[in-house]
């Protein structure tokens, strides 16, 4: 499914991807209205309870468990961004990541909750390439919670001047 039609516009996932790949929500309800209506499209959905994550290890296993990454796993954000782009992404569908009471691990963890937003987001724009679908859905209880923006792609070079010797560097 590489792309919606106008028909789609009410669609659950053209809500997310209208703006992102990632979206908040507050109350529970919605957030599990959304997810029903994903299901229904052929979503298969990963949900997370992000208020047992005490730590930033808590949550990398918890990820590499729920999502069944390789016994080769390093359980650091490197080894997520590797091993989540290598997920299971069905075409017909697609993936949606739940994370439940993430301002919990967020308050402590700032950094790593932002990180694994951002590697979420990178992730989604790679599988949007091979129109394949991966959402993350974000609920806090804190109806205030804000991160920076994620999935921000650099300006590359080119793959025959990637390298600075290939400038003349």
């Amino acid at each position: 499914m590489s792309y919606f039609d106008r028909e789609d516009l009410n669609r659950p996932d053209w809500a997310i991807f209208q703006n992102g790949w990632i979206v908040l929500y507050w109350r529970p309800e919605v957030l599990q209205g959304n997810i029903d209506r994903l299901v229904a499209h052929g979503y298969k959905v990963f949900p997370f309870d992000c208020e047992r994550w005490f730590d930033p290890a808590d949550a990398l296993s918890d990820l590499g468990t729920s999502l069944t990454f390789p016994d080769y796993y390093g359980q650091n954000l490197n080894a997520f961004n590797d091993c989540l782009g290598d997920i299971d992404v069905p075409v017909a569908g697609g993936v949606a990541l739940v994370f439940r009471h993430y301002d919990r691990f967020a308050v402590h963890h700032r950094d790593t909750a932002q990180a694994i937003l951002d590697i979420c987001a990178d992730n989604a724009r790679r599988f949007m390439l091979f129109g394949q679908r991966l959402a993350t859905l974000v609920q806090s209880d804190d109806p205030a919670l804000s991160f920076s923006p994620v999935g921000a792609t650099p300006v590359m070079w080119n793959r025959q001047e990637w390298l600075n010797e290939n400038r003349g560097e």
